[in-house]
């Protein structure tokens, strides 16, 4: 709901510990006021949610074995 707290959560684990980046719609999400990460980058916390943050929400995890990636779709009504 608009106005509300929204928290993505991206649970990588891995030896060595690996790298989280967060994108929406593709492109590159830097933490910022609006944006805020939490648990060592491991969670997006989107204080109060507009319309304008609906949109597809990727965490990117990697270390030198690989990487993975876990998309999530947030509408805002």
């Amino acid at each position: 709901m608009e106005g509300h707290l929204v928290q993505l959560l991206c649970e990588a684990r891995g030896v060595p510990t690996p790298n989280i980046t967060w994108f929406k719609d593709g492109a590159l999400l830097p933490a910022s006021t609006e944006a805020v990460y939490t648990r060592g980058g491991r969670q997006l916390q989107l204080e109060r949610a507009q319309s304008s943050d609906a949109g597809v929400y990727t965490c990117k995890a990697s270390n030198a074995v690989g990487a993975t990636e876990k998309a999530t779709r947030l509408d805002v009504y």
